[in-house]
């Protein structure tokens, strides 16, 4: 079985941004970035918008909406369950997983960026799971994950990117820029990004059969005969 090398998958992650540059450039001029509630911000300030007078001088101030609720971070505690929430997930949308281990300091300092992160992506397409290891052991040795905190990040059931991290500023600073270039790509620039990265999203993406396959592989086994 062909696995993806922990070199490949940084650089696979690392070049996102590169590949997207000129795309993100064009939706950021344009204003479309996702930010919590604001999704897409037109060129007109946002104080242009909620303060102004009527030709008749009557003031249309308007109250800012309340915040949207921080975005759920699902607990997966099953290999089922971490199957389950990446193939069903709504199509084109990304899912991010992130694998951690209950006596790891940097872990625990990273759920409150990772946090943070489903807040400000609330009204953007993409969900967020967290998979600690004792859930399954074997999940974590057959994707290769030998260092925590570790991200994965899903689109249509495939592994679109992998990364490690050794720090707190370095999680927050790759991982949000990789998932705000994939949320600016258009579906012209999903298909030259899958051409481009073929070999390594295939082999990261074969890994996850394999779990899929020992996955129906226990299920089978516990069904009565």
């Amino acid at each position: 079985m062909h696995v993806l090398s922990k070199q490949s998958l940084s650089f696979l992650f690392f070049l996102v941004s590169s590949l997207l540059l000129s795309a993100t450039a064009f939706h950021a001029n344009h204003g479309t970035i996702y930010r919590g509630r604001h999704i897409a911000i037109s060129p007109l300030s946002m104080e242009t918008q909620t303060s102004s007078m009527t030709n008749t001088g009557v003031s249309t101030n308007i109250a800012e909406p309340p915040s949207p609720p921080t975005k759920k971070i699902e607990s997966l505690t099953s290999l089922d369950a971490f199957c389950s929430y990446i193939d069903n997930a709504p199509q084109d949308t990304l899912v991010a997983v992130k694998f951690y281990g209950k006596s790891c300091p940097l872990c625990k300092r990273v759920a409150l960026k990772y946090k943070k992160m489903a807040r400000y992506y609330s009204t953007a397409p993409i969900q967020f799971a967290e998979i600690e290891k004792t859930a399954h052991p074997q999940l974590f040795d057959t994707l290769e994950i030998t260092t925590f905190p570790y991200l994965q990040l899903y689109r249509n059931g495939q592994c679109i990117a992998s990364h490690g991290t050794e720090s707190e500023s370095m999680f927050e600073r790759i991982v949000h820029k990789t998932i705000q270039n994939f949320l600016l790509m258009q579906p012209e620039h999903w298909k030259s990004f899958l051409t481009s990265f073929a070999e390594p999203i295939g082999k990261a993406t074969q890994n996850y059969e394999t779990m899929r396959q020992i996955r129906d592989e226990e299920a089978n086994s516990r069904s009565p005969a």
